[in-house]
């Protein structure tokens, strides 16, 4: 059986395990019956989890449908907050990632829980991936940018001194620095 195959096997044996707790429940209840072990609300599980998981063939995406926070899906266990597909990463690998290391999406859909589609990579990694497949914005497009392209190639031709030149654009010298020295506004020639 191939890996993802493994995988979706191992996800519905989570989900039939969950329906069986389940029903054992419904049946308890019908019947009157107290057990401690039922009281309150269930905790979250693998299967509350995959459950709102729109699973789909082992190539495709498998968008999330729970509750999300920007373009991510948001997932709670024991109080903790997660990224959807972080935490299908993680139950996938069994393997907890640092804090510095990204689980990334390869089919650059954000609610995407498929672990086939899911890699580990850094901040470095992640922001050339967003550049290089459109995601991520810069220059004009930015929205934090202040100035427009013309405006950057005006102070870089500039030779007043940094601080009157800041002045007459309404920025501070700091950022003026950075646009003469290259660190920033990179992509425009001039």
């Amino acid at each position: 059986m191939s890996a993802p195959g493994i995988l979706i096997a191992r996800i519905e044996a989570v989900l039939a395990e969950h329906r069986e707790l389940w029903s054992a429940r419904r049946e308890m209840r019908r019947r009157k019956i107290s057990d401690g072990a039922f009281r309150g609300r269930p905790s979250n599980t693998p299967a509350s989890f995959w459950l709102k998981v729109a699973i789909a063939g082992p190539d495709d995406c498998w968008p999330w449908r729970g509750h999300t926070r920007g373009d991510y899906g948001r997932y709670s266990e024991k109080s903790k907050h997660i990224d959807a597909h972080r935490y299908a990463w993680i139950w996938s690998n069994n393997y907890n990632p640092t804090r510095q290391q990204f689980v990334m999406h390869r089919c650059n859909n954000k609610k995407c829980c498929n672990p086939s589609h899911l890699e580990l990579g850094d901040a470095q990694i992640n922001t050339a991936d967003a550049y290089k497949d459109g995601l991520a914005k810069s220059g004009e497009e930015h929205h934090r940018a202040r100035l427009t392209a013309g405006q950057v190639l005006a102070i870089r031709g500039d030779r007043r001194r940094q601080v009157d030149v800041a002045a007459d654009h309404g920025i501070g010298q700091p950022l003026v620095s950075a646009i003469k020295t290259g660190k920033i506004w990179k992509h425009l020639e001039g």
